[in-house]
């Protein structure tokens, strides 16, 4: 496209009206520049030699509708600013087509930004890393059942077991968010000699807590202040999660006054 509607719109508003639209059933497609600029930078990334690779553009929008709300979004009615329709230029359609007789195999761009990505970084020690950032960006974009896949190939592949522990930490909150609690409990079992115990039992802990058993998570949370303390983190923190638990007498060094 040579430009957009949108900046004509506004100045059709701002001189009072009218605004005008070709035809009350045309329909045009829409991104935001920043958009359009992710999603080429997207296709050098994951884009083979001889491949063509298309944007998903979304949805149509109306044109009469996106007119009406720039109108409402300027403070002014139908009735103070009018819509007239100019009719369609010679050559225009109702409708934009974004392909013709072209197959399309629809892979969602996260999928192949974190294939090209396992095989950017397949023979280097940065692929373990790689794979906890496409985590971290799936559950960004509300897509759990990626990220899942993402941490169980880390907890699978990595060589590294405080990497290995990393991963299953952060499988285990996933799991536990989508209330797959008997899963997340298998994924924290607490391995031996681990600089992370405390930070497992204080998970376990949460999923006792989330599935309603509380005595369980009361031992979890105890012992995660039992561990090296420089380990545990913030052990206030802690503490007042064993005060929310049902029947929890807060400790003594927390008597007094409230601040």
């Amino acid at each position: 496209s040579s430009g957009s509607v949108i900046p004509k719109f506004k100045e059709q508003i701002a001189k009072g009206g009218p605004v005008t639209v070709t035809h009350p059933d045309i329909i045009r497609y829409f991104m935001t520049i920043p958009e359009a600029a992710r999603l080429v930078l997207q296709a050098a990334a994951i884009g083979q030699s001889g491949q063509v690779l298309v944007l998903d553009m979304g949805e149509p929008v109306k044109i009469v509708d996106m007119a009406r709300q720039l109108i409402r979004l300027a403070g002014h009615s139908e009735e103070e600013i009018g819509i007239e329709y100019s009719g369609l230029r010679p050559g225009e359609k109702l409708y934009e087509e974004l392909l013709a007789a072209i197959r399309v195999e629809r892979t969602t761009r996260a999928e192949e930004v974190a294939a090209q990505l396992a095989r950017d970084y397949a023979s280097t020690p940065y692929l373990d890393q790689a794979r906890l950032a496409m985590a971290k960006m799936q559950l960004e974009h509300s897509r759990p059942e990626l990220a899942v896949k993402y941490l169980e190939e880390v907890v699978r592949d990595t060589g590294s077991a405080e990497i290995a522990d990393i991963a299953r930490l952060r499988l285990a909150r996933v799991l536990a968010q989508e209330e797959k609690y008997d899963e997340a409990l298998k994924v924290l079992t607490i391995p031996k000699d681990s600089a992370f115990e405390p930070h497992f039992r204080e998970v376990r802990g949460d999923v006792y807590y989330a599935m309603q058993r509380f005595d369980e998570a009361r031992a979890e949370y105890e012992a995660a202040l039992r561990s090296d303390q420089s380990a545990a983190g913030d052990p206030g923190f802690l503490q007042a999660k064993l005060a929310e638990l049902p029947g929890s007498t807060p400790p003594a060094a927390a008597a007094g006054p409230a601040a």
